[in-house]
């Protein structure tokens, strides 16, 4: 049911019922399910942009893995450390963990968790300014997650293609690849992933100086953030528009939303 409603990007409803998991399986000593169940739990609050408490659980979750031996989960358990730090903008911290993981992952053959590692690779690689070798390894990616069907990555990894093009100042190249995102996210009711590609469009947009379309495209993301509880990309979306506002001259609308 917590996986369920994490799916639906309900993640308050979707810790809920994962922390009722939880005290199940500590009481039964089913470590494993326990470890699976912090894991779920540290995802929710990543997609809620509260990463630190995200990082708390993963932790627990690594724990119990690097206990039970199991390759597999650890390499789970260091990606998803590694992004939570890469979202706090440690970048060191966050390379080190998918490093670590990149290696495990390749060690069992799981395909699937090698095209995520890549793509986080990919993450820290651009904010670090290394574009070209971030496009390769979102390219790397990419190949796995079409190769076995893994469309809501697919997407995912898009995206990210598309926000390199746009650091390179490539705008109908972002748009292109913000656009196919966006089709996909819609199609696989990934509300999260659709809120990103609309924002993304917006910056696109105002870029280019078509505030109109801009700020459809950030009331859009913004209704979508407010719905899924998504706090950090709520005010992500409330400062694009406060920064379209302000370019439109309005000095009184940009600073409602700033503030």
């Amino acid at each position: 049911i917590g996986l369920a409603y994490d799916n639906l990007s309900q993640y308050d409803k979707a810790i809920a019922y994962y922390e009722k998991s939880l005290k199940i399986r500590k009481k039964t000593g089913n470590l494993n399910g326990e470890a699976k169940t912090l894991n779920n739990i540290g995802l929710a609050y990543g997609n809620l942009g509260q990463y630190y408490k995200a990082i708390e659980f993963y932790e627990k979750a690594l724990q119990i893995n690097e206990k039970l031996g199991d390759i597999s989960t650890v390499g789970t358990s260091l990606s998803n450390i590694g992004t939570a730090y890469q979202s706090t903008g440690q970048y060191a911290k966050a390379l080190e963990c998918f490093e670590k993981s990149l290696i495990l992952r390749k060690k069992i053959g799981d395909i699937k968790g090698e095209g995520t590692t890549l793509n986080n690779l990919g993450l820290v690689n651009k904010e670090l300014g290394q574009y070209s070798k971030a496009i390769g390894l979102y390219e790397d990616a990419l190949k796995i997650f079409h190769k076995i069907g893994d469309v809501r990555n697919e997407g995912i990894t898009i995206n990210n293609t598309g926000s390199v093009y746009n650091e390179l100042g490539q705008y109908s190249k972002a748009l292109e690849f913000y656009e196919k995102s966006l089709e996909i996210d819609r199609r696989i009711g990934n509300l999260r992933g659709e809120g990103i590609s609309l924002s993304n469009i917006g910056t696109i947009s105002a870029e280019r100086g078509q505030y109109s379309i801009a700020l459809e495209a950030y009331l859009k993301s913004l209704e979508i953030a407010k719905k899924i509880g998504d706090v950090a990309g709520e005010a992500t979306c409330l400062n694009n528009i406060g920064a379209a506002y302000s370019d439109l001259g309005q000095s009184s609308k940009a600073l409602e939303f700033y503030e």
